[in-house]
């Protein structure tokens, strides 16, 4: 940590509502729930008035209070290490941008300062376009921090009320490339729990529908606050669905997987989407 020297500090405001640069939630994330909750606790505090950012004074009791939950000294002291040290990479317009979250992270046991990282000015103040709104006491009632990662893209696609993602995406915003061969083990251990908890959690509805490609998952479809019937492909009928997949072979491999597909530009056969999906 930095030695502190005499300068202004702000405390910590109430407000609930953050807007961050939609970049943000498709960025490849290794930090730990206590991290990425003390980051959007900061990220909360600004305003499209600001001009600069601020550096903060908190006391670990207050974290525990917002967080309702109790922190270790050493937890806490972790959490600011990764805050210092993991850097992020983001990419917007023109503009790459790799940077740690904070530049200050101070706590000596008593007594916390912090402050953003000045690199990410673009991200939480001079948006102007393509950012995303969200809750904080909505964020911090996950648990984990993959329901934590995928509530973002959530609320970024929240008025499209539909996006497509490949599942190799998905699985490397969480950083679980290589940890689940199975597709079945990360839709029980990980999918269909976080999806659960942002239902019981926040004013989203989610459902997911699964693209099959000779019986295996290649994207999900994330419908939100819009339920739609599943759709079930008979087994009978199946081979005439891998034809009809083989047909827009060309039209998938084109799109960027690295970026979410909008409902518009799911492939449609008779009006209705030749999917496999389930309902959680």
């Amino acid at each position: 940590m930095k030695y502190k020297y005499n300068r202004t500090t702000h405390t910590l405001s109430n407000r609930d509502a953050f807007s961050i640069h939609s970049s943000f939630n498709q960025t490849q994330s290794q930090l730990s729930q206590l991290a990425l909750d003390i980051f959007f606790l900061l990220v909360t505090q600004v305003t499209k008035e600001d001009d600069e950012l601020f550096l903060y004074e908190t006391s670990l009791a207050e974290i525990q209070r917002r967080f309702a939950r109790r922190i270790k000294k050493e937890s806490m002291q972790q959490a600011g290490q990764e805050l210092l040290d993991i850097s992020f990479e983001f990419k917007m317009e023109d503009k790459q941008i790799s940077t740690p979250l904070l530049s200050t992270f101070e706590y000596d046991g008593g007594t916390i300062q912090f402050k953003l990282n000045n690199t990410l000015t673009d991200i939480v103040i001079d948006q102007r376009t393509k950012y995303t709104v969200a809750s904080l006491k909505e964020f911090l009632s996950f648990k984990s921090v993959y329901t934590k990662r995928l509530y973002l893209l959530m609320k970024q696609f929240s008025t499209g009320k539909e996006f497509v993602m490949h599942l190799g995406n998905i699985y490397k915003i969480l950083n679980l490339q290589d940890k689940y061969e199975r597709y079945s083990h990360f839709k029980n251990r990980i999918l269909n729990p976080a999806i659960k908890s942002i239902n019981e959690n926040t004013t989203l509805t989610i459902s997911i529908y699964e693209h099959l490609k000779y019986q295996t998952v290649q994207h999900v479809t994330f419908s939100i606050n819009s339920p739609k019937k599943q759709v079930i492909i008979p087994k009978n009928k199946m081979s005439n669905a891998e034809k009809w997949q083989d047909t827009i072979k060309h039209e998938l491999h084109i799109i960027d997987f690295d970026s979410p597909i909008f409902g518009s530009n799911i492939p449609i056969q008779n009006g209705t989407l030749l999917i496999a999906g389930l309902n959680v």
